[in-house]
């Protein structure tokens, strides 16, 4: 969902339809997977900041 969203660009209504699950677990792993980006990747993480957001 990450890479659907931040990478390939597409809203959060097209992955839910994509992949058929609700629009609060699209978000939830977006969330989840930024914060795991952060945690990981804290020194880098001006960087990556740039690159997706």
């Amino acid at each position: 969902m990450f890479k659907m969203s931040y990478i390939e660009m597409l809203d959060i209504k097209t992955i839910c339809e994509r992949l058929d699950v609700a629009e609060s677990t699209v978000k939830t792993q977006r969330q989840r997977a930024k914060k795991y980006l952060r945690e990981r990747l804290q020194h880098l993480y001006p960087v990556v900041t740039l690159m997706f957001f």
